[in-house]
């Protein structure tokens, strides 16, 4: 998929000793796509031309105080196309490809599926989405809990 992208960029500024990090969030939406993944690998991870609406929701979570790092993660989910609202829980997240992922040199490196919680969204009179999302993972490796809290406007993307 080739082409210019206009995405929603949320930035957010947190001062810690003395040291500023600013966290930069994206909430877009892919039409006429599908969610592609070996359910593991990152490099995996792909969205490609399908019969769905992707959502992705990607973060940099702003880096670590100790050493400026930025570790990117991303929610992905997917819903059959001329939907104009959804809400979904628990077990049907796996249905819907709901995933989680971080790609950084971490503890957690792999492709999750969101096993608990909520994502909700309709379709806005300027066609763009509103999702609400309050999901639970644990990673593969460190049983660490992850939770991801948004509440956004997520806009078309035009891959």
């Amino acid at each position: 998929m080739t082409g210019i992208s206009i995405m929603l960029v949320a930035l957010t500024s947190v001062r810690l000793q003395g040291q500023e990090f600013t966290e930069s969030k994206s909430f877009q939406f892919f039409e006429a796509s599908i969610l592609k993944h070996d359910s593991l690998r990152v490099s995996s991870y792909s969205i490609d031309s399908g019969s769905f609406v992707v959502f992705e929701f990607a973060t940099d979570n702003a880096g670590d105080q100790g050493n400026h790092s930025k570790a990117e993660s991303r929610v992905s989910f997917q819903l059959v196309e001329n939907t104009e609202q959804f809400s979904w829980n628990g077990p049907e997240l796996k249905q819907h490809n709901a995933i989680y992922m971080q790609l950084c040199r971490c503890m957690d490196p792999q492709i999750h599926f969101l096993e608990a919680g909520t994502i909700k969204g309709h379709r806005l009179e300027n066609g763009n989405w509103q999702v609400d999302m309050d999901v639970i993972t644990h990673g593969r490796i460190t049983g660490k809990e992850y939770q991801i809290k948004e509440s956004a406007e997520f806009i078309k993307s035009n891959h």
